[in-house]
């Protein structure tokens, strides 16, 4: 193989993987900038933030979360939780 030959897929083959990168960077900032434009796309209630404030406990925990349960059977129960804070937090 001519040394031209291998200079031109050596060179090539960069091209290639830079334009691969940087093609799944664009991928996850895109990504990332449809879940930020859906979370804050939403208007601030002040009932919803007032009605999760009602159910929080002083350590933070929510009434109506059985905290203690993994079990699978129970579903993930946590999600209530995980849900009442990213509520809080962009509804705040």
């Amino acid at each position: 193989m001519s040394p031209t030959i291998k200079v031109f897929i050596t060179l090539l083959t960069i091209t290639l993987f830079a334009i691969s990168a940087n093609a799944k960077a664009d991928d996850f900032e895109i990504k990332k900038e449809r879940a930020v434009d859906q979370l804050l796309g939403s208007d601030v209630r002040d009932e919803e933030v007032q009605d999760i404030l009602d159910i929080m406990n002083e350590d933070g925990s929510f009434q109506g979360i059985d905290y203690e349960d993994l079990s699978r059977e129970a579903g993930f129960p946590h999600v209530g939780h995980t849900r009442n804070l990213v509520s809080l937090f962009f509804l705040i």
